[in-house]
């Protein structure tokens, strides 16, 4: 999209991102992540709204990994009608849960992992059937 001035937003990006500068919802998100439990929807769509801000999203965006339910949806709907940014198109991706893991499986940073990611695996396939 960089070739048509849209950027992508991950939201999983702009969570690094926010960590690693130590910013207020930086460190929320950092408390969060240390006990091990997700990252509010309200912090999250902070940063989106920080994000926002930035002059870059004025031909619009792409957001990658949010809303990933309806009540997430709906909030995000609320922080573009208050920023005044609507949304023009919503695209949802399904796919099949063997390609997902075959993807996954082949990914780099999981074959240093293998050992330990092979038994949940199999976990998984066998709940499946």
């Amino acid at each position: 999209m960089t070739e048509h001035g849209i950027p992508q937003i991950s939201t999983g990006d702009l969570l690094r991102a926010a960590v690693a500068k130590g910013t207020p919802l930086g460190l929320k998100a950092k408390e969060a992540m240390d006990q091990g439990k997700l990252v509010d929807d309200e912090i999250v769509l902070g940063m989106i709204r920080e994000r926002l801000a930035e002059p870059d999203v004025s031909n619009g965006f792409i957001l990658d990994g949010f809303p990933r339910n309806l009540a997430q949806a709906h909030a995000l709907d609320a922080l573009l009608s208050e920023l005044g940014q609507p949304l023009d198109a919503v695209v949802q991706m399904d796919v099949d849960y063997s390609e997902l893991m075959r993807r996954n499986l082949r990914a780099p940073y999981v074959r240093r992992l293998r050992p330990c990611v092979q038994p949940v695996q199999h976990a998984r396939r066998a709940d499946r059937q």
